[in-house]
């Protein structure tokens, strides 16, 4: 299918922002979902002066492609999300693209469409032509045959074993498909791309770990001193309840005395 289900974006588009690639090629990009969320989250979101990208006085920080093997979908594919599409079969495409040009490759919800042996091949030149690879496929195989699209024929099941045979280390949760990550070290960016001034308007997310971490140590130390405020609250109150007790009680002895005594 030319998209992917919903619960992939999240972890996908997680790693992504997190590696901050400069050149990224989406192999089997569909109707263009994912380069359209890079364009957004990777030149948009952080850049206080996005309009003038939208208007084109200003150029786009990431070179992003795409590879779109069914002409049906060609036309739906956002222009402005994509500096180029290659229109035709991927394992044609791959093989005159340079070497490592590319940061990262997206290969979602496509590698089941080839056989087995030409999905490694296709593996292999992707390894070749980007420094990083992202890569989703069902964990459980189903057949699919639609009638006059023969690029969307499930051809291959592919299982964790298969994927670190071809070079995968690391997967990403998600219940239905291996979200497999090659050459992306877990937990921190693995390229550099200079942030435009525009990150540090005020109002702007921080992404300064510095920072994040004196933030935190700031919540740490305000949850220390409410808990300590808390505890000291709390025997106040029981100090309070004691007193108001021992009060009531001695209240209450004074009025039998009254009615219990002559005087």
């Amino acid at each position: 299918m030319p998209f992917s289900n919903a619960e992939q974006i999240s972890p996908i588009m997680a790693e992504i922002t997190r590696l901050n690639p400069s050149a990224i090629l989406d192999v089997g990009c569909g109707l263009g979902l994912y380069g359209m969320l890079c364009r957004i989250h990777l030149d948009l979101y952080y850049d206080g002066a996005f309009y003038k990208k939208l208007e084109g006085s200003s150029p786009w920080n990431t070179r992003i492609e795409g590879i779109e093997g069914c002409k049906t979908y060609l036309p739906f594919i956002p222009s402005w999300a994509y500096d180029r599409i290659h229109a035709g079969n991927a394992l044609d495409i791959l093989p005159i693209l340079a070497d490592k040009q590319y940061d990262l490759v997206l290969i979602l919800a496509m590698i089941e469409h080839l056989s087995l042996e030409q999905g490694m091949e296709l593996i292999a030149q992707l390894r070749r032509v980007s420094r990083a690879i992202i890569l989703s496929v069902p964990k459980n195989w189903q057949e699919q045959q639609i009638e006059g699209y023969p690029l969307e024929t499930h051809r291959s099941h592919w299982t964790e074993q298969n994927l670190r045979d071809a070079g995968f280390t690391r997967f990403l949760p998600h219940w239905g498909a291996w979200l497999a990550v090659y050459n992306i070290p877990p937990g921190q960016p693995a390229f550099e791309q200079s942030a435009p001034s525009e990150l540090l308007q005020a109002g702007q997310p921080c992404t300064d770990l510095s920072d994040i971490h004196q933030e935190l140590t700031r919540l740490e130390q305000m949850t220390a001193q409410l808990q300590q405020d808390m505890a000291t609250t709390l025997r106040h109150q029981q100090i309070l309840f004691d007193r108001l007790s021992i009060s009531s009680r001695l209240r209450s002895l004074r009025q039998r005395l009254r009615r219990c005594l002559p005087w």
